[in-house]
């Protein structure tokens, strides 16, 4: 660049060409051959543990093998490959009540039609997962009419509150 306007300095020349001057004094960087070994090592790591493994399980592996290489440039490589772990999902689990369930008798006996409204009830409980964990739904429903008379929504999963949900809609219905 001096060469070819010796008046004009380095800052002055690349803003009239539309290129920062920081591109004037780059100097490209080739990998060493430990760097993609680590590359390499970092990828086969990571696809034999089912894409799970992240920067810190990564590590582990390669201090077991004699190879200490710090958080901060395992992430880059991981980045730089474009490797993001997958993280299993959280499983849901109802607590145990610790006694076994009595079943209840068959009193519809397969008679899911019913002539009259009002007869026959039937409630569910389902577990709806969110961004702030999981709720629990109630519900009853009329079986002859298909609509669903009561429901509750509750953060917490008990049967205690699915009865008071019960409850509760048995005293609307009576005070009605």
């Amino acid at each position: 660049m001096k060469k070819a306007h010796p008046d004009f300095g380095v800052t002055e020349l690349c803003n009239a060409l539309g290129v920062c001057s920081s591109s004037f004094y780059y100097d490209a960087k080739t990998p060493s051959t430990e760097d993609e070994a680590l590359n390499v090592l970092v990828k086969l790591i990571f696809n034999e543990a089912g894409c799970t493994y992240g920067r810190r399980r990564i590590q582990a592996e390669l201090k077991a093998i004699g190879c200490h290489v710090g958080l901060y440039k395992i992430s880059k490589i991981m980045k730089n490959q474009r490797l993001k772990a997958i993280r299993p999902k959280t499983q849901h689990h109802y607590p145990t009540s610790g006694t076994g369930h009595k079943y209840a008798p068959n009193r519809l006996k397969r008679k899911f039609v019913p002539e009259m409204y009002n007869t026959y009830y039937v409630g569910d409980i389902t577990y709806i997962r969110h961004h702030q964990g999981w709720g629990y739904l109630a519900c009853v429903l009329d079986l002859a009419t298909k609509y669903i008379e009561f429901y509750n929504y509750q953060r917490r999963h008990s049967a205690l509150g699915c009865m008071t949900s019960h409850q509760k809609y048995i005293e609307m219905k009576n005070a009605a």
